[in-house]
């Protein structure tokens, strides 16, 4: 996959969030004994991890955030994995913004006079692939000339995720809250809704333009690249995830280091803090956050910690 869409996922689960009603989701419940003991046999599914140290474990489940309705991804070894856990830590607690926490993102989205025009800025064809994906928002191109390039790219992965048949409702982190609710399970976020804003609020409108016009460029791909990533997550083929999640992020370095590293960083070290703590935990982030050179075990390692994989492909 070769578009930034994939890194812009997770607020466009967000976005999509309110507009979406809630719906049950079948898993299986079968337990199963050797999951926590799965150390040297690879299960099926989608790739997920443990730390583990004499009275603490960790699971890290490397998670879709958007979904076909009736994606079946729970394995009975991931499920037994989650049973055992006393909390379930996701990116976020909530996946539903408040109104305010959308009106927030929105006023962060709002053009900059400085940077001047964002339909003035792009080539004709640019323009053209641009009012391919406000078509599909229901509105014409100039819906985005009073955004901010970050919203405009976010927006645009709204649009292909709508194209796809792409859910919130569907996604990983919807069916574990769901789980979590009924089983009584505590719900931790590493961040708030505000903070992943500010991430790409954050960026300069320089560095997400550039972004977007690589958003723009690989638009005609998108659709078959988004194929490509969920086959990769479904069979938990990690090498083919981080050829498929992260590749493209490191076109723009700054982008990839504000969204994937920087991020990434701050989870291992809460992690290398939580292990001094005994029970069990259950992390589930993006996929791409547990493949490649900057991946969240690169830098537990670091702290000493090693992670075995327990499912998916090596």
């Amino acid at each position: 996959m070769k578009s930034l869409f994939r890194a812009t996922t997770a607020v466009a689960a967000l976005l999509l969030a309110t507009a979406c009603a809630t719906s049950d989701t079948s898993t299986s419940t079968t337990p199963v004994a050797t999951a926590a003991a799965a150390d040297t046999a690879l299960a099926a599914g989608p790739a997920m991890w443990v730390v583990r140290d004499a009275d603490t474990t960790i699971y890290l489940f490397g998670t879709f955030h958007l979904l076909p309705e009736g994606e079946t991804w729970m394995t009975p070894t991931v499920r037994a994995a989650f049973d055992s856990s006393q909390t379930l830590k996701m990116e976020l607690a909530s996946l539903e913004p408040t109104p305010a926490e959308a009106q927030s993102m929105m006023a962060m989205g709002a053009a900059q006079p400085a940077f001047g025009s964002l339909l003035g800025r792009l080539t004709p064809a640019e323009t053209e692939t641009l009012a391919k994906a406000a078509a599909k928002l229901g509105g014409p191109v100039q819906m985005f000339e009073g955004m901010r390039p970050w919203l405009a790219n976010l927006l645009m992965a709204v649009a292909l995720a709508g194209e796809l048949g792409l859910n919130p409702e569907s996604g990983a982190e919807k069916v574990l809250t769901r789980l979590a609710n009924t089983a009584g399970k505590p719900i931790e976020g590493f961040e708030t809704f505000e903070q992943q804003i500010g991430f790409f609020a954050g960026l300069s409108d320089e560095v997400s333009f550039n972004a977007l016009r690589i958003g723009l460029r690989d638009w005609a791909s998108a659709a078959d690249d988004s194929r490509a990533m969920l086959s990769a997550w479904q069979n938990g083929d990690a090498v083919a995830l981080e050829g498929t999640v992260n590749k493209a992020i490191g076109e723009v370095p700054e982008f990839r280091r504000v969204l994937l590293e920087d991020r990434n960083r701050v989870w291992a070290d809460w992690i290398d803090a939580r292990m001094d703590q005994p029970g069990t935990v259950f992390v589930a982030v993006g996929a791409g956050h547990l493949v490649g050179n900057d991946s969240v075990q690169v830098f537990l390692q670091q702290h000493g910690h090693s992670s075995v994989q327990v499912t998916g492909r090596r």
